[in-house]
């Protein structure tokens, strides 16, 4: 299967998912309130020219299913890279819950050439997540980048997947 194969498998199988489990009336999310939230933050520059910036957009669409833009721009001794990813989060019960989603990672430094890199990486990504507690969620992704640009996620190789375990925590 090439890359724009398996994209497009993902895509169906994780709108069947989406469009089965939509079919039960007894789903509930532990979400109330606003259908939009915003949020973000940064870090402030310590003098040694890194930083952390990043926002989001969520919109809840129906009691059990979420869409979210977010935005991180991050910068280093190494690198900088801004990145898009916009995901899908659909609620099996009251805490559990699967993601997936797109994203695109654009290289600031473009291999310290001082423009930006004109051809993003993209990849698709999904897995599944936990609210432990109010405030505190756990999720597992596996990423997969669907296009050869002429940069690599930090730290790995072209067209290897890339696992992920990330935590929210909110207060």
């Amino acid at each position: 299967m090439d890359s724009r194969q398996k994209f497009i498998f993902i895509v169906v199988l994780f709108g069947g998912i989406i469009f089965m489990h939509a079919q039960q009336p007894q789903i509930s999310t532990p979400k109330q309130g606003s259908e939009f939230i915003i949020g973000g933050f940064s870090y402030p520059d310590f003098g040694d020219g890194s930083r952390y910036a990043s926002f989001s957009i969520q919109y809840q669409l129906t009691n059990s299913t979420e869409i979210s833009v977010f935005g991180h721009h991050y910068k280093n001794m190494v690198a900088e890279r801004f990145q898009i990813p916009i995901q899908i989060k659909q609620y099996l019960n009251e805490d559990f819950y699967i993601i997936g989603g797109y994203e695109q990672e654009w290289d600031l430094r473009n291999q310290n050439k001082g423009v930006p890199n004109s051809k993003p990486l993209q990849s698709i990504f999904y897995g599944m997540g936990y609210d432990v507690k109010p405030g505190l969620s756990v999720e597992g992704l596996l990423q997969h980048t669907i296009n050869s640009p002429d940069f690599s996620p930090l730290g790995m190789g072209h067209g290897f997947p890339v696992y992920k375990v990330r935590t929210k925590f909110k207060f």
